[in-house]
């Protein structure tokens, strides 16, 4: 069987299917808190979800599928976050294999993280905007509960039964990055103390579960032990969150957190390669394109564009002659003009000759409003998923 690529219709997030002789790998699901969601083809953001969820479940629930999460941002796993919450017999056990990165003995990450999602939530509740993204800890239960099938990830690691390998992060990635940027932040030390103590201990969980050192899968269990990490960590917040949104830099921890991405490609070299970057940053691109341990491939039948396609992520692919782009991408509620461009298309993805494929065409700044007004776009086709719920590509 050929490789086939199903990609869904997330808007600003990412959800695909890689189709692979026999196996089925899903790479992300979610959708971004403040997309523009098309309310009169998918209703709102949680039909779409619950919508994207089912159809997965339905087609796949006879078939073995795994699943990859690049990394925790909202836009990438509230669609699991989702399943996971729900309670629904569907969801159980339906992913065979679990892939996550393996970052889990450093508890600064966690830290990070989960400041991030703070600051993001002030930032949209000022907005007057849907503020209420994922839950950290909801994706935490999800994997702990799966933990007898959850595989870590890091540069060189093959995975689904040798199919693939992990270009990024690097194993150990840069802790101190992480740790300096968290003791820089100048919040009070008992705060800095006891968000230390719950990330260290949710980290060693995990890694406990993961490992196996220890023998209860009981689901309430997991769920009810999640819950309190929880209830603590929120306990020691409580008294200082506008300290946090007033204090800590979005942008710098957003960056910081996107270290951890999976970047992932086919082990062998063949003529239907593949390239998958998640919300990969610029300058991790260019260590992994000039990496000789683990080098890219000479081409790439697919690549996944990282980060939406935005311009702060931009990457030059054209040494690589993709026959196809894949970009997920969709309009997104932001007051700020600026802000707003920020999260378009870059036009200079729209110079590449491959065949495009986007979730949407409202969001480019290659074309104008619709792919059939191309500015810069000279794609030799340009395909939508909209008004559909997912695509194959082949």
């Amino acid at each position: 069987m050929a490789k086939e690529i199903e990609m869904y219709n997330t808007y600003f997030g990412d959800c695909f299917i890689v189709k692979n002789e026999d196996s089925n790998l899903l790479v992300d699901f979610g959708v971004r808190r403040n997309s523009k969601i098309w309310h009169t083809t998918y209703t709102g953001r949680r039909t779409l979800l619950s919508d994207i969820a089912e159809d997965i479940a339905n087609r796949y629930k006879k078939q073995t599928i795994s699943l990859l999460i690049t990394h925790f941002h909202d836009d990438h796993v509230s669609g699991l976050v989702k399943m996971q919450t729900s309670g629904l017999p569907q969801y159980k056990n339906l992913f065979k294999k679990i892939y996550i990165p393996d970052i889990w003995d450093n508890p600064f990450i966690f830290i990070t993280n989960s400041l991030e999602k703070i600051v993001l939530e002030s930032q949209l509740r000022k907005t007057k905007l849907p503020y209420t993204t994922s839950s950290l800890f909801d994706l935490i239960a999800f994997i702990c509960i799966n933990c007898r099938s959850t595989y870590l990830l890091s540069r060189g690691v093959e995975f689904e039964n040798g199919k693939y390998r992990a270009l990024w992060p690097p194993k150990g990635i840069e802790i101190n990055d992480f740790e300096e940027y968290f003791n820089s932040l100048p919040l009070p030390n008992d705060l800095k103390r006891d968000l230390l103590r719950i990330a260290t201990q949710i980290c060693t969980y995990v890694q406990s579960s993961i490992y196996g050192d220890f023998f209860d899968y009981s689901v309430i269990s997991i769920e009810k032990t999640i819950k309190r990490y929880e209830r603590q960590y929120k306990k020691a917040i409580k008294d200082y969150k506008n300290q946090i949104e007033d204090l800590v830099d979005f942008q710098t921890l957003n960056e910081l957190n996107h270290k951890i991405n999976i970047v992932f490609h086919d082990s062998i070299n063949n003529t239907e390669n593949m390239l998958f970057t998640g919300d990969a940053e610029d300058y991790d691109m260019n260590t992994i394109a000039t990496a000789t341990d683990y080098p890219l491939h000479e081409k790439y039948k697919y690549i996944k564009i990282p980060h939406h396609g935005t311009t702060r992520h931009y990457f030059n692919f054209s040494r690589y002659v993709p026959e196809h782009v894949l970009i997920p991408n969709g309009e997104v509620n932001f007051k700020d003009p600026a802000t707003h461009e920020a999260y378009k298309i870059d036009e200079r993805y729209g110079l590449l000759t491959s065949r495009h494929t986007c979730s949407n065409c409202n969001n480019c700044k290659a074309c104008d409003k619709a792919c059939h007004y191309p500015i810069t776009c000279i794609g030799s086709t340009k395909n939508v998923v909209f008004p559909l719920l997912y695509t194959t590509i082949r």
